[in-house]
């Protein structure tokens, strides 16, 4: 999909894709592989389309979103707990912080 939307992006235009924490070697999880692609892939097409255009991506950790709702909400608040404790800052991001790095 990004080949065929590169062509497509205008002068100073980006791309950004979303990846996850899960991409991280210390975080050894089944998310890993798909994760680590995508930054992999983003470092290439970085390459590839610069100057013309930048290529980043955007690798939250665990935010608690709608996709959670089904979720026991004793069990989404210890996973956000769990999540909490590997953070630097000691806690998840909020929705709306994610959705700011995207905007930025």
């Amino acid at each position: 999909m990004a080949r065929h939307a590169a062509p497509k992006i205008a002068q100073g235009g980006s791309l950004v894709f979303t990846a996850g924490a899960g991409g991280r070697l210390d975080n050894a999880s089944g998310a890993i592989v798909g994760n680590d692609a995508i930054r992999l892939m983003v470092e290439g097409l970085a390459v590839e389309l610069a100057p013309r255009a930048r290529v980043n991506a955007v690798a939250p950790t665990w935010t608690e979103t709608p996709l959670w709702k089904n979720m026991p909400a004793a069990d989404v608040q210890a996973t956000k707990e769990r999540f909490s404790n590997t953070i630097p800052f000691k806690r998840t991001a909020e929705i709306e912080e994610v959705a700011q790095v995207y905007i930025f």
